[in-house]
C-alpha cells in the first residue's frame, strides 16, 4: 500500500513535472518566440540605426571636411595675403628706391644738361665771334689778294712789255754784231798788210762793245721794271741808238 502511494505519488509527481516542464518548455518556447521577435526588431532597428549613425557619420564627416577645407582655404588665404602683402610692400620700397635712383639720375642728368648747354652756349658765342673775325680777315685777305691781283697783273703787263723789249734789244744788238763785223771786214780788208795786230784790237774793241751792250741792256731792263713806265724805255732807245752809232 506503501508502495503504491508511493508509485502514485511518483506518478503523480511525474506528471505534474512533466506538465510544469511541458509548461515551461511552452514558455520557454514564447519566449524563445518572444526574444526572436524582439532580435529581428532590434536587428532591424539596429541597421536602421546603423544607417543612421552611418548618415550622422558621414554628415559630419562632411561637414568637418568642409570646416576643414574651409579653414584651409582661410589659412591659404591668409598666407597668400601675407606674401601678397610682404610682395607688395617690397615692390613699393623697390620702387620707391628705383623712384629715387631715377630722380637722382634724371636730376644729374639736368645738371650735365645745364652744364653742357651753358658751355655749349658760350662756345657758340666764342664761335660767332672767331667767325666773325674770320669773316673780317676774310674781307682783309680777299681786298690783299684782290690787291695783289692787281700788282701781279700790273708786273704781268710791265714783264711782258720788258721781254718784248729785250726781244727788239736783242735783234738790235744782232744788228749791231752784223755791222760791226761787216765794219770788221772792211777794216781788215783796208789793213792786210798788217792784220794780226788790228785784228786782236778789233776783238778786243768789239768784246768791249758787247759788254757794253749787254749792261746797258741789263740796266734798261732793270729800269723798266722798277719804274713800271714804257714811257722811259721809248726815250732811251734813241739815246742808245746815238751811243751805239757813234761807237762804231
Amino acid at each position: 500500500e506503501l508502495k503504491e502511494t508511493h508509485r502514485e505519488e511518483l506518478e503523480r509527481l511525474e506528471n505534474n513535472y512533466k506538465e510544469a516542464l511541458k509548461a515551461e518548455k511552452v514558455s520557454a518556447e514564447e519566449k524563445l518566440d518572444k526574444m526572436g521577435k524582439e532580435y529581428k526588431y532590434l536587428k532591424s532597428m539596429f541597421h536602421v540605426f546603423q544607417d543612421s549613425i552611418y548618415e550622422e557619420m558621414e554628415d559630419k564627416w562632411l561637414r568637418r571636411k568642409a570646416e576643414w577645407e574651409k579653414d584651409e582655404k582661410m589659412e591659404r588665404e591668409k598666407i597668400l595675403l601675407q606674401q601678397k602683402c610682404r610682395i607688395i610692400k617690397k615692390f613699393e620700397l623697390q620702387s620707391e628706391e628705383k623712384k629715387k635712383k631715377m630722380n637722382e639720375s634724371i636730376s644729374a642728368v639736368s645738371d650735365n644738361f645745364a652744364r653742357e648747354k651753358e658751355e655749349l652756349l658760350r662756345q657758340h658765342d666764342e664761335d660767332i665771334l672767331k667767325i666773325q673775325e674770320l669773316r673780317k680777315s676774310k674781307e682783309i685777305l680777299e681786298a690783299e689778294l684782290r690787291a695783289q691781283a692787281t700788282v701781279l697783273e700790273t708786273l704781268n703787263t710791265n714783264l711782258f712789255q720788258c721781254q718784248k723789249e729785250l726781244e727788239r734789244q736783242k735783234t738790235i744788238a744782232a744788228n749791231l754784231e752784223k755791222l760791226f763785223q761787216t765794219k770788221l771786214a772792211e777794216a781788215e780788208e783796208k789793213h792786210k798788210y798788217n792784220i794780226k795786230t788790228p785784228t786782236e784790237e778789233n776783238n778786243c774793241l768789239g768784246q768791249k762793245m758787247l759788254t757794253t751792250t749787254t749792261n746797258e741792256e741789263t740796266s734798261e731792263v732793270s729800269e723798266k721794271s722798277s719804274s713800271a713806265s714804257p714811257n722811259v724805255y721809248e726815250s732811251d732807245i734813241p739815246e742808245q741808238n746815238s751811243n751805239k752809232k757813234q761807237a762804231s
